[in-house]
């Protein structure tokens, strides 16, 4: 099992960190549910972070093309189902909850790639996804009896779900022939308005722009615009599967922030998060086929 490439090392640091940063995205979110409609804050949370990556873009933007509009737009549907959905099912349902269904794009990656492009997973790469997702089942309790009843919330956390991964897959071909900063400029906007107009036809009321509100969007604004950036730089590089495996890290950070500020971490959490990390770890290392010639790998 050969150490990972250099050249590899830092979309695998990119993705985790963006992973990182969406782990509080749950809570940020329950907070920000509380000033406003779910789509609504969804429109904000987008629109603040395509406002910052605007400003960093700068001139570069002049250099759009076609390919990005269009592209970006394509993503930007898939990211309002998936982001949507999500906001959606945390008004009713427990976060933990909503984190292991939505996380099961994990699986539904590599079936997507499959079913679109004719592009097998390998043994290898299904077991990570499997690892990774037990290891998240764990850490959200969702893999008890107690959980087995099925909502309408948890139907939109698996819609969410399909959304989500359609969104990596895309990303993942849409950016091999294109500027990563302008596909998530294009996705940003996109979705700040796909959702606002979702918001009002769902007939949710306006934000009421509290002192909470304001910081959790201009926080959540710039955390999203790194994701989406960092998303689509490393996915340059990186294939979308494996790259599904890295972003099921999410509720690993998410459970340690929550250490952090004083919640307990019991032997369902420590052992999912092992989990979770022995994923990843199957999943980024090439196993040597000793049959083949020096020189090849599996």
């Amino acid at each position: 099992m050969p150490p990972l490439s250099s050249d590899l090392r830092l979309p695998y640091v990119a993705i985790v960190s963006a992973a990182a940063l969406w782990g509080s995205g749950f809570y940020l979110t329950r907070l920000g549910l509380s000033d406003s409609g779910a789509l609504g804050f969804v429109a904000l949370r987008m629109g603040a972070a395509a406002l910052c990556l605007m400003l960093l873009a700068g001139k570069s933007l002049q250099h759009i093309t076609k390919h990005e509009v269009l592209g970006g737009c394509l993503v930007a549907l898939t990211a309002l189902i998936g982001y949507g959905g999500t906001a959606i099912a945390l008004e009713t349902e427990p976060s933990a909850r909503v984190a292991f269904l939505s996380a099961t794009y994990v699986l539904i990656v590599p079936a997507i790639q499959l079913l679109m492009y004719g592009e097998k997973p390998s043994p290898q790469l299904i077991l990570g996804a499997f690892f990774a997702l037990l290891g998240v089942g764990l850490m959200s309790g969702s893999l008890t009896a107690d959980a087995a009843d099925f909502s309408l919330g948890d139907m939109i956390s698996l819609l969410s779900a399909v959304a989500i991964a359609t969104e990596i897959v895309l990303l993942g071909r849409i950016m091999r022939s294109a500027d990563p900063t302008r596909i998530a400029v294009v996705v940003l906007v996109s979705t700040a308005v796909l959702s606002a107009m979702a918001s009002g036809v769902r007939g949710e009321p306006l934000p009421v722009f509290t002192p909470q509100l304001f910081g959790i969007i201009a926080v959540f604004g710039i955390m999203t615009a790194y994701i989406q950036f960092a998303m689509g730089w490393a996915q340059k590089r990186i294939s979308a599967p494996k790259a599904a495996v890295i972003y099921a890290t999410e509720p690993l950070f998410a459970a340690l922030i929550g250490y952090a500020v004083g919640e307990a971490l019991g032997v369902n959490e420590l052992l999912g998060g092992l989990l979770i990390v022995l994923g990843v770890l199957v999943t980024a290392f090439r196993i040597r086929n000793p049959h083949l010639r020096s020189g090849q790998t599996s």
